[in-house]
């Protein structure tokens, strides 16, 4: 719902026909941005979140669309840049794109990470080290979580 508005799509769902329509779908639990994962899909990529405007489609398919690879709508750049103009980014954004981009943990000796350099400032250890230790399960202590 948040990313239609900030691309300026009209969103017609309320929380409960937004849930009764992923439950009749049954991939209610395999919602995501991440390949395998289902999204909730616009018809031909137009037009609003509707329940009579979407289908339940996996993540390639949906970045199939004509769409991909064209140049994106300059309107909806301007509308996407202005809605967020001036807005900073908290931590818990930082991390949740770090691990969005990433999909890794940093499992450590002194604990779990989101992110190479918070690892980097709980053990001392520099973020292309940190990076290196779990990629090659150094010592059997540093790992990919």
């Amino acid at each position: 719902m948040q990313t239609s508005k900030t691309r300026g799509i009209e969103w017609c769902f309320t929380f409960d026909t937004w849930r009764a329509w992923w439950e009749a779908t049954g991939k209610l639990e395999l919602r995501g941005k991440k390949k395998g994962c289902y999204q909730m899909c616009r018809v031909g990529d137009i037009g609003p979140y509707a329940p009579d405007n979407v289908y339940c489609g996996s993540v390639e398919e949906n970045s199939a669309l004509p769409t991909r690879g064209k140049p994106r709508n300059p309107e909806a750049c301007i509308k996407t840049s202005i809605a967020l103009k001036g807005k900073s980014k908290t931590l818990k954004h930082k991390r949740n794109h770090a691990f969005s981009q990433l999909g890794k943990l940093y499992s450590t000796p002194n604990g779990i990470f989101h992110t190479s350099k918070e690892c980097e400032e709980a053990t001392g250890v520099k973020a292309a080290t940190v990076m290196w230790r779990c990629k090659n399960n150094f010592q059997g202590q540093w790992a990919y979580a």
